[in-house]
Order: structure tokens, then C-alpha cells, then sequence
């Protein structure tokens, strides 16, 4: 499953930081996908590059280091429908 597409996915839900894409991603898909906490911050700037996803806000508490809040735009949507139906499309079913 495409880093691009696990983005898209889980900022369709509400908006997010990476911090919290990356608890999301360790606790609920650690077992079957290996997106690396780099990649994630990565693939967010070419998102963002690309207009699928935008920065909704900047976030510190305290001395900690800032965090930036993002949220999947009306065209993003459109790219995690594409992708997702690609990704079905190319799905090869195996049978027991």
C-alpha cells in the first residue's frame, strides 16, 4: 500500500499531525506496512507540493517543537478516490 495513499486515507478522516499519523500508523497498521516515521513528513511535503493536502495550522506547547496540523483539500479527495480505486483494480484475489 502506497505511502501517498495511507496519507490521504487517514487526513479523509480529520485532520492530523505527523506525530499522530505515525501513532496511527504503528498501532493499527505496524503488522502489514513498514512506512518509516522520514517518509511520512516526506511524502506530506509532496502532498502539500501537489495541492492534495494543505496546512491548516502550526502548533507549540510549551518548549516543545512545533507541529503542523494537516487536512486533506477538495483535490486530495479526488487523488484518494483515484488511488484507491487503482488499488482495487489491481488487486489479485487468491482462492484456497
Amino acid at each position: 500500500m502506497s505511502v501517498r495513499l495511507v496519507l490521504l486515507g487517514l487526513l479523509h478522516e480529520r485532520p492530523l499531525y505527523g506525530y499522530e499519523i505515525k501513532q496511527i500508523i504503528e498501532e493499527h497498521m505496524g503488522d502489514w506496512t513498514s512506512i518509516a516515521f522520514g517518509s511520512i513528513y516526506f511524502a506530506l511535503d509532496k502532498l502539500s507540493e501537489e495541492k492534495f493536502v494543505e496546512k491548516v495550522a502550526t502548533e507549540q506547547a510549551g518548549n516543545r517543537p512545533s507541529r503542523s496540523i494537516y487536512q486533506i483539500t477538495p483535490e486530495g479527495e479526488t487523488e484518494f478516490m483515484r488511488l484507491l480505486r487503482e488499488g482495487w483494480q489491481r488487486l489479485e484475489r487468491e482462492f484456497y
